[in-house]
């Protein structure tokens, strides 16, 4: 079962990086490309923080924090047999969208942004990513999980609670 999740890591990280790759090429130093007027358009920017751009320029901390966060998650995703589907799902998210900007900030010592959302006149939105859209959804989707109790799988009979492996 880990081969399954293993792939769907690669193809995450796999897409992330071929989007960066096409923003580079195609809107590193050209017009943003207009998708939907006053909505979404394709602009690239380069961001040396963390998400939304908060903390400029802190690499090293950046580099750290990751790299004990990628370990964090292996080690629950593997240790830990209980976890659900959808909890190995939110998991696997975080992790690839991690490892699609990590590759970056190696690379570069910055992280390739190019969606770039607005609500018309009432909020421009940061410019973010594909790694960025995973690591969101998954740690959306481990909060509500979580909140649930449905992050482990769970049987419930009367005060007692069975673990099933």
């Amino acid at each position: 079962m880990y081969i399954i999740y293993a792939v769907l890591s690669v193809v995450i990280i796999f897409f992330d990086q071929v989007t960066k790759e096409w923003a580079q090429t195609s809107l590193q130093g050209a017009s943003p490309i207009k998708i939907i007027d006053n909505f979404l358009q394709m602009n690239y920017i380069t961001n040396k923080g963390a998400s939304f751009g908060i903390l400029q320029g802190k690499f090293t901390l950046f580099v750290i924090a990751t790299i004990v966060i990628l370990i964090a998650i292996l080690f629950i995703f593997i240790m830990n047999r209980n976890i659900s589907k959808a909890g190995r799902i939110s998991l696997l998210f975080i992790f690839s969208g991690a490892i699609g900007n990590f590759i970056d900030r190696i690379r570069f010592r910055y992280v390739i942004d190019f969606i770039d959302v607005n609500f018309g006149s009432l909020y421009d939105f940061p410019i973010f990513n594909i790694a960025d859209c995973f690591v969101v959804v998954g740690t959306f989707l481990l909060l509500i999980l979580i909140l649930t109790n449905k992050f482990e799988n769970r049987k419930n009979y009367g005060k007692y609670t069975i673990n099933i492996k």
